[in-house]
């Protein structure tokens, strides 16, 4: 009796490859030789052996992914061993098909799922898995407060799109996207946006500090900027304004060329937007995303803030950022606090707000409004700072809190009063300091340096 034998061995766990082949052509009847592959196997525990006759010898993923897009070549061999011996063998014709294939990394990008939306629309999330397969899960997971999660799978072109998600609020929302079971991940950055909100300008300085400019880490100084962001008159889609950002100790000079539309969220006190640029006025051009908080705000915490991030245009290097190895959407930290200047977002106003300022218009104020100011000088100082406090309101006391880079108070003064200077920074060390001074519902801030 002749009988054929077709073993064919298949290649799974994400990997693209072409199956291969052994054809045993026997002149009669007698168990099959022990046949040898180097298998991958989704449990790098798992070595399924003496089965279908023979031994399977196991390759554990970590080796294989060690060797990614590299060209691997795979054999076949028939030897003496369990249910066969040399005897048998000598009795078998067998021919191989050999063959070679190629073991590829999973990528995945999800870049498109950061395209803004207006507030009150539907949105889908996307991305594209690489090699095009069909039938990859893409998980899909929002940083909102329910956590959403979506889970799409890739057509043939290895595109995955996640149902709707309605009902996010104005904002940036960071999505992360995962590729099967974590071959590879994305994170892309999707603004919430309301054409309605207004618009922010900023002009000031902020202190750059070890690290934020990536090729020059340990350069320092101050670092000027200046700054308007609204929506085209007319328009609910086309930002335009100018940003500009000096870090001269750097020399580095950025200069916005356009702003990428509908990027512009103002969410209570805090603003953001995105858009591309050049450094020193060469050609070469650099994607850049602002975040600004309006200290005056509600929820704005006392403190201007800025912070400046410049990546290379498909992100994945950066260049400059004030605040590096946070999100994109992170809240602003202590190291962003101006030193000087403001940012100020400014609200539309209703019609409701205009008749009440008509009405305030109407009605002359018998009071007059309390104002408190600070000044600091010599800043930087080498000994210590001379604390200026100046304020209308005579019934509040002043307290003085000094924080260093790290939040933390390392100085207290109560029971100050208008007029008084006080001495501060004596035991200082060297670095930087923030000043923040209150008086009943009046607060002021500022930024000092301790020199050597």
């Amino acid at each position: 009796m002749k009988h054929l034998f077709l073993l064919v061995f298949l290649t799974s766990f994400s990997l693209t490859g072409r199956a291969q082949a052994v054809i045993l052509d026997t002149s009669y009847y007698a168990p099959p030789p022990v046949v040898r592959q180097r298998v991958l196997t989704e449990d790098p525990d798992h070595n399924p052996n003496h089965q279908s006759g023979g031994n399977w010898h196991v390759t554990r993923k970590r080796e294989l992914l060690e060797t990614l897009n590299e060209v691997q070549t795979w054999y076949v061999s028939a030897e003496a061993g369990f249910r066969s011996d040399a005897s048998v063998l000598s009795n078998y014709n067998i021919s191989y098909n050999t063959a070679v294939f190629t073991i590829n990394g999973v990528t995945i990008d999800a870049s498109a799922s950061g395209t803004p939306v207006a507030q009150n629309t539907s949105l889908f999330l996307k991305a594209k898995v690489t090699p095009a397969v069909a039938g990859v899960t893409v998980t899909f997971t929002l940083d909102n407060a329910a956590g959403t999660t979506r889970t799409a799978t890739t057509g043939t072109d290895g595109i995955a799109t996640s149902t709707a998600i309605t009902g996010l609020t104005v904002g940036v929302y960071k999505v992360s996207a995962v590729a099967g079971s974590g071959c590879n991940s994305f994170v892309a950055y999707l603004p919430v946006y309301d054409p309605n909100s207004g618009f922010v300008t900023g002009g000031g300085w902020v202190n750059s500090l070890p690290g934020s400019y990536v090729s020059k880490p340990t350069t320092t100084g101050k670092a000027n900027f200046g700054f308007v962001a609204k929506y085209k008159k007319g328009s609910t889609v086309t930002l335009e304004g100018e940003t500009e950002f000096n870090f001269t100790a750097g020399d580095l000079n950025f200069k916005s060329t356009s702003y990428e539309n509908m990027t512009l969220v103002i969410s209570g006190a805090k603003a953001s937007y995105r858009g591309v640029g050049t450094i020193n006025g060469l050609p070469q051009q650099y994607k850049f995303t602002l975040v600004a908080t309006d200290g005056q705000v509600n929820g704005g915490g006392g403190y201007d803030k800025v912070r400046m991030k410049i990546t290379t245009l498909d992100g994945l290097t950066t260049i400059y950022d004030n605040q590096l190895g946070t999100a994109d959407n992170a809240e602003l930290g202590i190291n962003t606090v101006l030193g000087g200047g403001s940012v100020v977002i400014h609200e539309v106003k209703g019609k409701t707000q205009k008749i009440e300022e008509a009405q305030m218009v109407a009605t002359p104020q018998l009071t007059m409004a309390n104002k408190l100011t600070l000044k600091a000088y010599p800043n930087p100082a080498i000994t210590q700072f001379n604390i200026s406090l100046e304020s209308n309101n005579t019934r509040d006391a002043i307290t003085l809190k000094v924080y260093n880079q790290l939040g933390q108070v390392v100085d207290v003064k109560r029971n100050l009063f208008s007029g008084q200077v006080v001495q501060v920074g004596a035991a200082y060390k060297q670095g930087t300091y923030f000043i923040e001074v209150t008086q009943g519902e009046q607060k002021q801030t500022m930024q000092v340096v301790k020199s050597n």
